[in-house]
Protein backbone atom coordinates (compact mmCIF):
# COMPACT_ATOMS: atom_id res chain seq x y z
CA UNK A 1 0.00 0.00 0.00
CA UNK A 2 1.21 3.52 -1.18
CA UNK A 3 1.29 6.29 1.46
CA UNK A 4 -0.24 9.08 -0.08
CA UNK A 5 2.35 11.63 1.84
CA UNK A 6 3.90 15.01 0.38
CA UNK A 7 7.71 15.34 1.27
CA UNK A 8 8.81 18.00 4.13
CA UNK A 9 10.07 20.32 1.79
CA UNK A 10 6.26 20.18 -0.65
CA UNK A 11 4.49 20.04 2.80
CA UNK A 12 6.41 23.37 4.02
CA UNK A 13 6.34 25.51 0.61
CA UNK A 14 2.55 24.93 -0.24
CA UNK A 15 1.78 26.22 3.82
CA UNK A 16 3.87 28.92 2.86
CA UNK A 17 1.58 29.83 0.17
CA UNK A 18 -1.23 29.31 2.14
CA UNK A 19 0.34 31.48 4.94
CA UNK A 20 -0.71 34.37 3.18
CA UNK A 21 -3.94 33.49 1.35
CA UNK A 22 -7.04 35.31 1.64
CA UNK A 23 -9.20 32.13 2.05
CA UNK A 24 -6.94 30.87 4.93
CA UNK A 25 -9.20 31.68 8.15
CA UNK A 26 -7.26 29.89 11.61
CA UNK A 27 -6.24 26.23 10.26
CA UNK A 28 -9.22 26.01 7.95
CA UNK A 29 -9.58 26.55 4.18
CA UNK A 30 -12.82 28.67 3.56
CA UNK A 31 -13.02 28.16 0.39
CA UNK A 32 -13.47 23.81 0.62
CA UNK A 33 -13.38 23.62 4.42
CA UNK A 34 -10.25 21.21 4.98
CA UNK A 35 -7.52 21.73 7.31
CA UNK A 36 -4.89 23.17 5.58
CA UNK A 37 -1.96 21.17 7.48
CA UNK A 38 -3.55 18.45 6.50
CA UNK A 39 -4.35 19.02 2.41
CA UNK A 40 -1.07 20.02 2.59
CA UNK A 41 0.26 16.87 3.92
CA UNK A 42 -1.28 14.91 0.93
CA UNK A 43 0.79 14.07 -2.11
CA UNK A 44 -2.37 14.08 -4.60
CA UNK A 45 -4.52 17.25 -3.54
CA UNK A 46 -4.23 20.60 -5.09
CA UNK A 47 -5.06 23.86 -3.73
CA UNK A 48 -8.93 24.50 -4.16
CA UNK A 49 -8.00 27.90 -6.03
CA UNK A 50 -4.61 26.60 -7.80
CA UNK A 51 -2.25 28.25 -5.73
CA UNK A 52 -0.51 25.12 -5.39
Amino acid sequence: MEINLSSDNLRESRLAICASCPFRQSHTCTKCGCYVAFRASLKLKSCPVGKW
